[in-house]
């Protein structure tokens, strides 16, 4: 019995051009947007301080570009 991968054949090829930064990055998008699936009672903490929002105008939440990359409020 041949081993069992991991991935499908038609991604490999595109796995293996990943770098380590960009498979990281991939897999906190991804499990920043579960979170915010599934973990419905953090919803209202997500959309009020990791989104970009009118309050970083004002120089008051400076954290918000950085963490808006990662959460997305709407599915597409």
């Amino acid at each position: 019995m041949p081993p069992r991968r991991s991935l499908p054949d038609w991604l490999q090829p595109l796995a293996e051009r990943l770098s380590p930064t960009i498979k990281a990055l991939v897999i906190a998008e991804t499990l920043a947007y579960l979170v915010f699936v599934f973990a419905v009672p953090l919803r209202g903490f997500i959309v009020e301080y990791l989104t970009l929002g009118p309050l970083f105008l004002r120089g008051m939440r400076v954290w918000q570009p950085l963490s808006a990359l990662f959460v997305h409020v709407d599915f597409l």
